[in-house]
C-alpha cells in the first residue's frame, strides 16, 4: 500500500515538473514570437521617422529663406478665378484618374467610372497622411475588391496601372524638357528621366512576358519544394494569370500611357493656372518637365507623407534658375499641391458619408 503510494506520488510530481517545463517551454516560445512580431514594427516606426526627418529638414530649409514682404506682396495679389480654375482642372484630372483605372478593371469586371473616381478621391484622402501613394493605392484596392469579390484581380489592375502609368509621366517629363530646352539648363534631369523611362519600361516588359513571369512562378515553387514549405505560390499564381491577360492587350497599355499623358498634361495646366493665379511668369512646358521630376521624387518611399517638404525644396532648386525667388517658388509648391488636399478632403467626407450609410 505504502509503494503504491509513493508511486502515485512520484507519477504526479514526474507530470507537475513535465507540465511546468511545458509551461516554461510554451512561455519562452511566445516571448520569442512576440520579440520576432515587434520587429517589424520597429522597423516601421524607424522609417515613419526618417520620413518625417526628411520632410521637416527640408521644409524648415525652406521657410527659414521666406522673405515676409515677398510673401505679403504675392498673396495680396492673387488672382482668384484663376485658382477655382485650377481647383476643377485638378478635380476632373482626378476623374481621368478613375477612367484611366476602369481600362483595366472593365476586362473582367464592371465597374462605373465614377464610383472607380470616389475611390480616386478617397484614396487621394488617405495619401495625405501615408508616404508615397502607397496608402491610398491600398485603400482603393481593398475597397474595389469588395465590389468584384476578385482582390487578386484588383490588385494586379492597380500595379499595372501604376508601372505603365509611370511609362506616362516620365514620357510627359521629358517631352517638356525638350520643349522647354530654351528656358532650362539643367540635364541631370534629363538623363535621370531617361534613365527612370528605361527602368519603368524593363519592369512592365518583365511583368507583361508571359515567359518571364512563369519562370518567376517555377522557381517560387522550386524553393517551396526545398523548403518543404507554400508560402506565396498560391498568392503568386493567379496575379500572374492575371498579368497574362493584360499582357495579350498591347491596345489597353498603350491606351493606359496615353491616358496618362492627358492626366499630366492636365495637371500641369493646374499648376500653370496656380502660377498664373500667383502672378509667376512659368512657361508651361517648363512646368510640365519639373512637375514630373518632383512627383517622382514625391513617390519614393522616404518621401513623407504628400511629399510636404521635398516638393517645396526641389521647387525652390529647380525654379531658380527663371529667376522665381525661393518665396514665389515656396508659396507656389504650397497652393499648387494644396489642390491635391482639396481632392483629399472631398474624399475624406466621400469616405465619411459612406461608411455613416453602410453602417
Amino acid at each position: 500500500m505504502n509503494s503504491e503510494s509513493s508511486e502515485i506520488l512520484l507519477a504526479a510530481n514526474s507530470n507537475s515538473s513535465t507540465n511546468s517545463a511545458n509551461s516554461a517551454n510554451s512561455a519562452n516560445s511566445t516571448e520569442i514570437s512576440t520579440s520576432i512580431n515587434e520587429i517589424p514594427k520597429k522597423k516601421s516606426t524607424i522609417w515613419k521617422f526618417l520620413q518625417l526627418i526628411v520632410g521637416v529638414l527640408a521644409l524648415a530649409y525652406v521657410l527659414s529663406h521666406i522673405d515676409k514682404n515677398e510673401l505679403l506682396r504675392v498673396l495680396i495679389k492673387v488672382n482668384y478665378f484663376e485658382l477655382l480654375g485650377a481647383i476643377l482642372s485638378t478635380l476632373f484630372m482626378t476623374y481621368l484618374m478613375g477612367w484611366r483605372w476602369q481600362l483595366l478593371v472593365k476586362v473582367r469586371y464592371k465597374v462605373s467610372s465614377f464610383t472607380l473616381f470616389g475611390q480616386y478621391l478617397i484614396a487621394q484622402f488617405f495619401n495625405l497622411f501615408t508616404p508615397g501613394a502607397v496608402g491610398g493605392d491600398l485603400v482603393r484596392m481593398l475597397r474595389v475588391s469588395k465590389i468584384t469579390g476578385d482582390g487578386s484581380f484588383v490588385f494586379t489592375s492597380v500595379v499595372v496601372e501604376r508601372l505603365v502609368s509611370l511609362v506616362g509621366l516620365v514620357l510627359n517629363g521629358m517631352l517638356g524638357l525638350y520643349l522647354g530646352r530654351n528656358y532650362l539648363n539643367h540635364p541631370a534631369n534629363f538623363y535621370a528621366l531617361i534613365i527612370l523611362l528605361a527602368i519603368s519600361i524593363s519592369l512592365c516588359l518583365i511583368l507583361l512576358s508571359k515567359t518571364a513571369m512563369k519562370r518567376f512562378v517555377d522557381l517560387i515553387k522550386f524553393i517551396e519544394t526545398k523548403i518543404g514549405r507554400k508560402f506565396i505560390s498560391g498568392l503568386v499564381e493567379p496575379i500572374t494569370n492575371h498579368l497574362a491577360v493584360f499582357s495579350e492587350r498591347p491596345g489597353l497599355i498603350l491606351s493606359i500611357i496615353l491616358s496618362t499623358f492627358l492626366v499630366r498634361s492636365l495637371w500641369c495646366v493646374s499648376c500653370w493656372l496656380v502660377a498664373l493665379a500667383l502672378g509667376l511668369e512659368i512657361p508651361f512646358f517648363v512646368l510640365m518637365a519639373l512637375i514630373s521630376v518632383v512627383d517622382v521624387a514625391r513617390m519614393l518611399p522616404i518621401s513623407p507623407p504628400n511629399g510636404i517638404g521635398v516638393r517645396e525644396y526641389l521647387l525652390v532648386l529647380l525654379l531658380s534658375p527663371l529667376g522665381i525667388n525661393n518665396t514665389q517658388a515656396t508659396i507656389f509648391a504650397f497652393v499648387a499641391y494644396s489642390l491635391l488636399m482639396v481632392n483629399g478632403l472631398i474624399g475624406g467626407l466621400l469616405y465619411t458619408s459612406q461608411a455613416v450609410i453602410e453602417n
